[in-house]
């Protein structure tokens, strides 16, 4: 009723009832009385978030008085839970005086799209931006497309990533690991293990001040394994000896009609899934459950699975924890400088068919300029994948109609100069549709 105050169980929020009332369909308000069980009603409470009302959340009057500790016993409803984002890719604008109106844009868009997630993010080449969470590759290009054509605002989209663990070596590292795999999907086993280590790293922060102020010996505390959280590729070290690198994994459960069931199993295959189960719900019907890593997932597979079912798969995943894998880090080098927004976490098996599909997408997005762009893909100091943008030549040879072979030479000559000077001094612009051709590394491979 109006003056109570209740709480979004969801988010946690409290408000004030301003007004309440029923739908009949039009709003009516009801003073006497508060909403009774089975009615369709409405309230005020001067909600200034929309992410704080969130569709299916449970509402409860909060009690006052000695009633105050049941309040915190209140469950919610069963059935509720949230969009679960099937693609995370980061939002920057063009211009960076724009980041406050992409702000607002998001904000209103989520007014009307409640899949839509989206947190502030940071990138040393490209600035302050946002990391969002999409249902799908369709509803990201929706979104890009929306907030491009409504808001005005020139954005350029990154590739998806997942959060990596990454352990270096030494004493201890691999007791760590085995720790950090066996707590699953135990959250708070995961967290009490990384909290731990957050720990131990302050703990020797703090015996090296100490060390350092008073010049007496202490104790070492390099013994402790320490645990590198990587949010983006960009960030994710170099290979060593002995280092190891966890990803997420996902329990997957696809339920597709029987006749699909092969086309999805080779698909799982290909992208390092680990066949737990599967079932025949229907003679007709069929349940596949695999284990596989989250970054091969919030790609294009469920745009693949879409594809390959003819649209009538549905899935759903759940995180069952961090296993380790053999991971590396290729970067993309477009005339001589690295492209950051580019890089990418790869298999180590899976590298040089990477490298040469993202590198010839690259080669039909780039224009061509006055000079020669040399495109690299590479993974510490090898490089697995290279091609070239040949460069415009203008015929300086067309006013040469005979003579001595020794003018045409001088011509070519002082052309090569030319476009070596140019090239030490050339910036190449990469266009959106560069940034996007790293979410599909797997349509292309092999040899030329």
């Amino acid at each position: 009723a109006a003056g109570d105050r209740v709480k979004f169980l969801a988010s946690g929020k409290t408000y004030d009832v301003a007004e309440c009332g029923v739908m009949t369909p039009r709003r009516v308000p009801v003073a006497d009385r508060p909403l009774g069980p089975g009615e369709v009603g409405y309230l005020c409470a001067s909600i200034k978030a929309v992410e704080d009302a969130r569709v299916g959340d449970t509402i409860t009057v909060v009690p006052t008085g000695p009633q105050a500790r049941d309040a915190e016993a209140v469950e919610p409803l069963p059935g509720y839970s949230e969009a679960t984002p099937m693609v995370y890719a980061g939002l920057f604008p063009v211009e960076a005086d724009q980041y406050e109106a992409l702000r607002d844009a998001l904000g209103k868009l989520r007014l009307n799209d409640a899949a839509l997630r989206y947190e502030a993010d940071n990138s040393p080449a490209m600035g302050f931006g946002f990391r969002c969470g999409f249902l799908g590759l369709l509803h990201m290009e929706i979104v890009q497309e929306r907030l491009e054509r409504e808001y005005d605002i020139d954005l350029v989209v990154t590739a998806p990533a997942v959060v990596y663990k990454v352990v270096p070596r030494g004493p201890g590292a691999a007791a760590l690991v085995e720790q950090i795999e066996a707590a699953g999907e135990d959250a708070k086993a995961l967290d009490k293990l990384l909290g731990d280590n957050a720990a131990a790293e302050d703990d020797e922060q703090q015996q090296h001040r100490e060390t350092t102020s008073t010049g007496d010996a202490a104790v070492s505390h390099k013994n402790r394994p320490v645990v590198i959280t990587v949010d983006n590729p960009c960030r994710m070290p170099d290979k060593e000896r002995d280092q190891h690198v966890l990803e997420p994994y996902v329990r997957l459960e696809v339920i597709a009609p029987s006749e699909f069931t092969g086309a999805l199993i080779e698909l799982a295959q290909g992208r390092r899934g680990v066949l737990k189960d599967m079932r025949y719900l229907t003679p007709t019907r069929t349940t596949i459950i695999y284990d596989m890593p989250l970054a091969e997932v919030i790609t294009d597979f469920f745009d693949q699975i879409k594809s390959r079912t003819r649209g009538y798969a549905s899935m759903e995943y759940a995180v069952i924890g961090y296993r380790k894998s053999d991971l590396v880090r290729m970067d993309i080098y477009i005339n001589g400088e690295i492209a950051t927004p580019l890089s990418t976490v790869v298999h180590e098996a899976d590298t040089q068919v990477a490298g040469k599909t993202l590198v010839r997408k690259l080669k039909e997005y780039i224009p061509r300029q006055l000079f020669k762009i040399p495109i690299q893909a590479k993974v510490g100091a090898n490089i697995v994948a290279s091609v070239q943008i040949s460069a415009m030549r203008k015929d300086v040879l067309a006013k040469c109609y005979g003579g001595d072979i020794t003018r045409k030479k001088k011509l070519l000559q002082k052309q090569a100069k030319g476009k070596k000077r140019m090239k030490q001094m050339g910036k190449v612009t990469v266009p959106q549709e560069a940034f996007m051709s790293v979410l599909n590394l797997r349509d292309g491979g092999g040899d030329e």
